[in-house]
Protein backbone atom coordinates (compact mmCIF):
# COMPACT_ATOMS: atom_id res chain seq x y z
CA UNK A 1 0.00 0.00 0.00
CA UNK A 2 1.41 3.41 -1.03
CA UNK A 3 1.14 6.63 1.32
CA UNK A 4 0.32 9.67 0.53
CA UNK A 5 2.18 12.60 2.56
CA UNK A 6 -0.29 15.92 2.85
CA UNK A 7 -0.29 18.78 5.09
CA UNK A 8 -2.72 21.11 6.67
CA UNK A 9 -1.45 24.47 7.66
CA UNK A 10 -3.99 26.08 10.27
CA UNK A 11 -3.88 29.98 10.54
CA UNK A 12 -4.60 31.34 14.01
CA UNK A 13 -5.65 34.97 14.45
CA UNK A 14 -6.95 35.51 11.19
CA UNK A 15 -10.11 37.79 12.07
CA UNK A 16 -7.84 40.84 12.89
CA UNK A 17 -6.39 40.82 10.20
CA UNK A 18 -6.60 44.65 9.08
CA UNK A 19 -5.19 45.58 11.73
CA UNK A 20 -2.74 42.90 13.06
CA UNK A 21 -1.19 41.29 9.82
CA UNK A 22 -0.58 44.03 7.44
CA UNK A 23 2.40 45.95 7.90
CA UNK A 24 3.09 49.00 5.81
CA UNK A 25 6.57 48.73 3.66
CA UNK A 26 9.52 49.53 5.06
CA UNK A 27 11.74 51.84 2.49
CA UNK A 28 15.56 52.02 2.38
CA UNK A 29 17.20 54.60 0.70
CA UNK A 30 20.20 53.63 -1.56
CA UNK A 31 22.39 56.66 -2.86
CA UNK A 32 24.35 54.48 -5.36
CA UNK A 33 23.24 55.77 -8.79
CA UNK A 34 22.04 52.98 -11.48
CA UNK A 35 19.46 53.29 -14.21
CA UNK A 36 15.96 51.69 -13.82
CA UNK A 37 16.29 48.07 -14.67
CA UNK A 38 19.68 47.68 -12.41
CA UNK A 39 18.31 49.44 -9.55
CA UNK A 40 15.46 46.92 -9.89
CA UNK A 41 17.80 43.92 -9.78
CA UNK A 42 19.59 45.63 -6.79
CA UNK A 43 16.38 45.84 -4.75
CA UNK A 44 15.28 42.18 -5.60
CA UNK A 45 18.81 40.75 -4.72
CA UNK A 46 18.86 42.79 -1.57
CA UNK A 47 15.37 43.13 -0.27
CA UNK A 48 12.28 42.75 -1.67
CA UNK A 49 11.77 44.92 -4.81
CA UNK A 50 12.00 48.77 -5.72
CA UNK A 51 9.58 50.87 -3.83
CA UNK A 52 5.71 50.42 -4.36
CA UNK A 53 4.02 52.79 -3.02
CA UNK A 54 -0.16 52.42 -1.86
CA UNK A 55 -1.47 55.54 -0.44
CA UNK A 56 -0.51 58.92 1.00
CA UNK A 57 0.70 57.59 4.34
CA UNK A 58 3.51 55.34 2.42
CA UNK A 59 4.62 58.28 0.29
CA UNK A 60 5.28 60.16 3.52
CA UNK A 61 6.53 57.12 4.88
CA UNK A 62 9.09 56.39 2.12
CA UNK A 63 10.14 60.66 1.86
CA UNK A 64 11.31 60.91 5.58
CA UNK A 65 12.84 57.43 5.58
CA UNK A 66 15.15 58.96 2.71
CA UNK A 67 15.37 61.94 4.76
CA UNK A 68 16.23 60.28 8.42
CA UNK A 69 19.00 58.05 6.21
CA UNK A 70 20.92 61.15 4.74
CA UNK A 71 20.56 64.44 6.44
CA UNK A 72 18.04 65.96 3.86
CA UNK A 73 18.39 64.26 0.49
CA UNK A 74 16.75 66.30 -1.81
CA UNK A 75 17.32 64.62 -5.52
CA UNK A 76 15.50 61.99 -7.73
CA UNK A 77 15.10 58.36 -6.90
CA UNK A 78 13.37 55.46 -8.93
CA UNK A 79 10.43 54.35 -7.28
CA UNK A 80 8.67 50.81 -8.97
CA UNK A 81 5.93 52.37 -11.27
CA UNK A 82 6.96 52.14 -15.11
CA UNK A 83 5.16 51.92 -17.92
CA UNK A 84 4.37 48.79 -19.89
CA UNK A 85 3.60 50.00 -23.52
CA UNK A 86 3.12 46.13 -24.67
CA UNK A 87 0.26 45.44 -21.32
CA UNK A 88 -2.65 45.99 -23.65
CA UNK A 89 -5.72 43.46 -22.57
CA UNK A 90 -9.49 43.53 -22.93
CA UNK A 91 -11.54 44.96 -20.23
CA UNK A 92 -13.74 41.79 -20.81
CA UNK A 93 -11.71 38.81 -18.94
CA UNK A 94 -14.60 36.36 -17.91
CA UNK A 95 -15.05 33.22 -19.78
CA UNK A 96 -11.79 34.32 -21.50
CA UNK A 97 -10.53 30.90 -22.27
CA UNK A 98 -13.60 30.29 -23.89
CA UNK A 99 -14.23 33.71 -25.24
CA UNK A 100 -10.93 34.13 -27.03
CA UNK A 101 -9.89 31.84 -28.69
CA UNK A 102 -5.84 30.53 -29.80
CA UNK A 103 -4.85 34.30 -30.24
CA UNK A 104 -8.03 36.00 -30.66
CA UNK A 105 -6.97 38.69 -27.90
CA UNK A 106 -3.61 39.27 -29.81
CA UNK A 107 -5.71 41.20 -32.70
CA UNK A 108 -5.25 44.73 -33.01
CA UNK A 109 -5.51 47.28 -35.75
CA UNK A 110 -3.73 50.31 -34.97
CA UNK A 111 -3.40 53.23 -37.08
CA UNK A 112 -0.20 54.27 -38.64
CA UNK A 113 2.03 55.28 -35.61
CA UNK A 114 -0.10 54.40 -33.01
CA UNK A 115 -0.02 53.71 -29.88
CA UNK A 116 2.13 56.70 -29.57
CA UNK A 117 1.31 56.98 -25.72
CA UNK A 118 1.57 61.16 -26.41
CA UNK A 119 2.11 62.85 -23.48
CA UNK A 120 2.69 60.06 -21.59
CA UNK A 121 -0.75 59.23 -20.08
CA UNK A 122 -2.56 57.29 -23.13
CA UNK A 123 -4.15 54.21 -21.27
CA UNK A 124 -7.02 54.00 -23.22
CA UNK A 125 -7.99 52.78 -26.92
CA UNK A 126 -10.98 53.94 -29.57
CA UNK A 127 -11.61 53.45 -32.87
CA UNK A 128 -11.46 55.89 -35.28
CA UNK A 129 -14.14 56.84 -38.42
CA UNK A 130 -12.00 54.10 -40.81
CA UNK A 131 -12.02 51.22 -38.26
CA UNK A 132 -8.40 51.73 -37.25
CA UNK A 133 -7.27 51.88 -33.55
CA UNK A 134 -5.08 55.22 -31.59
CA UNK A 135 -4.67 54.90 -27.60
CA UNK A 136 -6.26 58.50 -25.94
CA UNK A 137 -6.63 59.41 -23.08
CA UNK A 138 -9.21 57.72 -20.66
CA UNK A 139 -10.59 61.06 -19.17
CA UNK A 140 -11.72 62.28 -23.18
CA UNK A 141 -15.57 61.81 -23.61
CA UNK A 142 -16.65 59.89 -26.32
CA UNK A 143 -19.47 57.39 -27.52
CA UNK A 144 -18.36 53.47 -27.00
CA UNK A 145 -19.41 50.07 -28.03
CA UNK A 146 -21.28 47.61 -25.41
CA UNK A 147 -20.98 43.91 -25.76
CA UNK A 148 -23.87 41.85 -24.63
CA UNK A 149 -22.73 38.09 -23.55
CA UNK A 150 -26.05 36.93 -23.33
CA UNK A 151 -27.04 38.09 -26.86
CA UNK A 152 -26.01 35.31 -29.84
CA UNK A 153 -27.61 37.16 -32.41
CA UNK A 154 -26.12 40.14 -34.55
CA UNK A 155 -26.87 42.17 -32.07
CA UNK A 156 -24.49 41.41 -29.78
CA UNK A 157 -22.66 44.64 -30.09
CA UNK A 158 -23.96 47.72 -28.86
CA UNK A 159 -23.24 51.56 -29.88
CA UNK A 160 -24.31 54.12 -27.30
CA UNK A 161 -24.31 57.34 -28.25
CA UNK A 162 -23.52 59.20 -24.79
CA UNK A 163 -20.37 60.44 -24.65
CA UNK A 164 -18.42 59.22 -21.39
CA UNK A 165 -14.97 58.69 -20.06
CA UNK A 166 -13.56 55.45 -21.02
CA UNK A 167 -14.05 54.20 -17.34
CA UNK A 168 -17.63 55.56 -16.99
CA UNK A 169 -18.26 53.73 -20.39
CA UNK A 170 -17.03 50.41 -19.13
CA UNK A 171 -19.24 51.39 -15.64
CA UNK A 172 -21.84 51.28 -18.11
CA UNK A 173 -21.74 48.35 -20.02
CA UNK A 174 -20.70 46.06 -16.99
CA UNK A 175 -23.82 47.29 -15.50
CA UNK A 176 -26.51 47.08 -18.65
CA UNK A 177 -24.84 44.21 -20.06
CA UNK A 178 -21.65 42.74 -20.49
CA UNK A 179 -18.43 44.83 -20.89
CA UNK A 180 -17.31 46.97 -23.46
CA UNK A 181 -16.67 45.15 -26.70
CA UNK A 182 -13.60 43.19 -27.19
CA UNK A 183 -12.44 42.62 -31.03
CA UNK A 184 -11.14 39.54 -32.26
CA UNK A 185 -10.63 39.61 -35.57
CA UNK A 186 -11.43 41.57 -38.61
CA UNK A 187 -14.75 40.77 -39.21
CA UNK A 188 -16.11 42.16 -35.85
CA UNK A 189 -13.89 45.18 -36.35
CA UNK A 190 -15.97 45.85 -39.52
CA UNK A 191 -19.31 45.32 -37.30
CA UNK A 192 -18.77 47.54 -35.11
CA UNK A 193 -16.76 50.53 -37.85
CA UNK A 194 -20.46 50.06 -39.28
CA UNK A 195 -22.06 50.14 -36.00
CA UNK A 196 -20.48 53.22 -34.83
CA UNK A 197 -21.97 55.06 -37.82
CA UNK A 198 -18.41 57.04 -38.39
CA UNK A 199 -17.96 58.07 -34.82
CA UNK A 200 -14.86 57.67 -32.75
CA UNK A 201 -16.05 55.12 -30.22
CA UNK A 202 -14.34 53.78 -26.93
CA UNK A 203 -13.46 49.82 -27.21
CA UNK A 204 -12.59 47.58 -24.38
CA UNK A 205 -8.33 47.51 -25.03
CA UNK A 206 -6.29 49.70 -22.25
CA UNK A 207 -3.70 49.41 -20.30
CA UNK A 208 -2.03 50.29 -16.61
CA UNK A 209 1.13 51.42 -15.93
CA UNK A 210 2.64 48.65 -13.50
CA UNK A 211 4.43 48.05 -10.46
CA UNK A 212 7.88 46.22 -10.75
CA UNK A 213 6.60 43.42 -8.56
CA UNK A 214 3.57 43.27 -9.47
CA UNK A 215 1.10 44.79 -7.05
CA UNK A 216 -1.90 46.42 -7.53
CA UNK A 217 -1.85 50.27 -6.26
CA UNK A 218 -3.61 53.07 -7.92
CA UNK A 219 -2.02 55.82 -6.22
CA UNK A 220 -0.52 58.26 -7.98
CA UNK A 221 1.32 61.28 -6.57
CA UNK A 222 2.34 62.98 -10.22
CA UNK A 223 3.86 66.78 -10.38
CA UNK A 224 1.82 69.22 -12.67
CA UNK A 225 2.53 68.77 -16.15
CA UNK A 226 3.41 64.86 -15.24
CA UNK A 227 3.91 61.72 -16.98
CA UNK A 228 4.58 63.42 -20.37
CA UNK A 229 6.97 61.18 -22.18
CA UNK A 230 9.04 63.79 -23.48
CA UNK A 231 10.55 62.47 -26.85
CA UNK A 232 7.96 59.14 -26.20
CA UNK A 233 11.12 57.62 -24.18
CA UNK A 234 10.38 58.33 -20.62
CA UNK A 235 8.66 54.94 -19.47
CA UNK A 236 9.80 54.58 -15.44
CA UNK A 237 8.94 57.11 -12.69
CA UNK A 238 10.98 59.20 -10.30
CA UNK A 239 10.46 60.73 -6.76
CA UNK A 240 11.64 63.85 -5.97
CA UNK A 241 12.71 63.71 -2.84
CA UNK A 242 13.16 67.77 -2.74
CA UNK A 243 9.96 68.18 -3.67
CA UNK A 244 7.38 66.51 -1.25
CA UNK A 245 8.22 63.29 -3.16
CA UNK A 246 6.15 64.28 -6.41
CA UNK A 247 6.40 62.12 -9.33
CA UNK A 248 7.70 62.58 -13.02
CA UNK A 249 8.50 60.13 -15.51
CA UNK A 250 11.87 59.48 -17.13
CA UNK A 251 14.15 57.86 -19.23
CA UNK A 252 15.01 54.36 -17.70
CA UNK A 253 18.45 54.84 -18.38
CA UNK A 254 19.07 57.57 -16.59
CA UNK A 255 21.08 57.13 -13.30
CA UNK A 256 19.46 57.84 -10.03
CA UNK A 257 19.54 56.97 -6.40
CA UNK A 258 16.57 54.59 -5.66
CA UNK A 259 13.98 53.46 -3.11
CA UNK A 260 13.68 49.58 -2.09
CA UNK A 261 11.30 48.16 -0.02
CA UNK A 262 11.09 45.05 2.65
CA UNK A 263 13.78 43.43 5.04
CA UNK A 264 17.11 43.07 4.20
CA UNK A 265 17.87 39.31 2.34
CA UNK A 266 18.05 36.53 5.18
CA UNK A 267 16.59 38.81 8.16
CA UNK A 268 13.28 36.99 8.43
CA UNK A 269 12.92 33.03 8.58
CA UNK A 270 9.76 31.27 9.48
CA UNK A 271 10.88 27.47 9.46
CA UNK A 272 9.16 24.43 11.20
CA UNK A 273 10.78 22.54 13.23
CA UNK A 274 12.29 19.46 11.48
CA UNK A 275 11.68 16.02 13.27
CA UNK A 276 15.13 14.30 13.21
CA UNK A 277 13.27 11.06 13.62
CA UNK A 278 11.05 11.07 10.83
CA UNK A 279 12.78 11.19 7.28
CA UNK A 280 9.12 11.91 5.58
CA UNK A 281 8.69 15.03 7.22
CA UNK A 282 9.95 17.44 4.67
CA UNK A 283 12.31 20.44 5.53
CA UNK A 284 10.07 23.54 4.60
CA UNK A 285 10.46 26.99 5.03
CA UNK A 286 7.48 29.41 4.97
CA UNK A 287 6.76 32.55 3.51
CA UNK A 288 4.29 35.25 3.66
CA UNK A 289 2.42 35.95 0.39
CA UNK A 290 1.27 39.38 -0.21
CA UNK A 291 -2.21 38.64 -2.21
CA UNK A 292 -4.19 41.30 -3.50
CA UNK A 293 -7.90 41.20 -2.91
CA UNK A 294 -9.27 44.00 -5.46
CA UNK A 295 -12.95 42.72 -3.65
CA UNK A 296 -12.35 43.77 -0.48
CA UNK A 297 -10.58 47.22 -0.56
CA UNK A 298 -12.70 48.57 2.26
CA UNK A 299 -12.19 45.90 4.74
CA UNK A 300 -8.55 44.95 3.90
CA UNK A 301 -7.29 48.08 1.80
CA UNK A 302 -7.04 45.77 -0.89
CA UNK A 303 -3.94 43.77 0.91
CA UNK A 304 -3.84 40.64 3.09
CA UNK A 305 -1.61 38.00 3.93
CA UNK A 306 -1.67 34.91 3.78
CA UNK A 307 1.03 31.88 4.56
CA UNK A 308 2.54 29.70 1.55
CA UNK A 309 4.23 26.74 1.73
CA UNK A 310 7.80 26.67 0.03
CA UNK A 311 10.32 23.95 -0.65
CA UNK A 312 13.67 24.94 -0.34
CA UNK A 313 14.52 28.30 -2.00
CA UNK A 314 15.45 31.56 -0.93
CA UNK A 315 12.90 33.04 1.64
CA UNK A 316 11.02 36.67 1.76
CA UNK A 317 9.45 36.62 4.51
CA UNK A 318 9.05 39.63 5.86
CA UNK A 319 6.94 38.42 8.91
CA UNK A 320 5.78 35.78 10.79
CA UNK A 321 3.12 35.15 12.74
CA UNK A 322 1.86 31.81 15.24
CA UNK A 323 0.72 28.78 13.09
CA UNK A 324 0.20 24.72 13.53
CA UNK A 325 1.49 22.86 10.70
CA UNK A 326 -0.13 19.01 10.91
CA UNK A 327 1.46 16.22 8.91
CA UNK A 328 -0.25 13.47 8.08
CA UNK A 329 -0.03 10.20 6.37
CA UNK A 330 -2.99 8.66 4.80
CA UNK A 331 -3.45 5.61 1.85
CA UNK A 332 -4.10 6.54 -1.58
Amino acid sequence: MKWRQSFLLLLTGLCPLAHSVFLPPQYHFISLALPWLKAQMYCRERYTDLATVFNTEDMNRLVNAAQDSTGGVKQKAWIGLHDNLTSWRWSFSDNYYSYYRGVEDDYRNWDYGQPDNFLGDQMCVKMLSGGVWEDSRCFLQNPFICYDGTNSTSERFIFVEQEMSWPDAQNYCRTRFTDLASIRDKTENQEIQLLAKKRSVWIGLYRTREWSDRSYSAYRNWKDGQPDNVEGRQSCTATDLGNAGLWSDEQCDTVLAFICYGEKEGEWVCQNKRSGEDPLVPDLEFRLMLLWVNKLPTVFDGRFFLYEVVPKKTVHSKVCFPFFLFYIMSPQ
